[in-house]
């Protein structure tokens, strides 16, 4: 469960402190249809900037590194000193 656990360690950060997650990037395949046996891993850049607002934290940056077959993402989240209030 990503979203909970961005929200944890979100969570015990203290106004100022960054949050970086650093794991597999999925490109945007609009229209491919994924093959049913294959299990999707990654993450999209939309999905991380919600769980990052959600738990309180301002999406500072994100990063593509190109990988064969998989491109690793590197994302940015800084706990501001407005609170969690201000991104939900």
């Amino acid at each position: 469960d990503p979203k909970s656990a961005v929200a944890e360690a979100a969570r015990v950060l203290t106004p100022g402190a960054s949050l970086v997650v650093v794991d597999l990037a999925l490109r945007d395949r609009t229209g491919q249809v994924r093959a049913p046996d294959r299990p999707q891993f990654g993450f999209l850049d939309v999905d991380m900037d919600f769980w990052f607002r959600a738990a309180g934290l301002r999406p500072v940056n994100s990063i593509k590194v190109p990988g064969s077959p998989e491109a690793v993402g590197i994302w940015h989240g800084v706990r501001d000193r407005m609170g969690a209030e201000s991104y939900s």
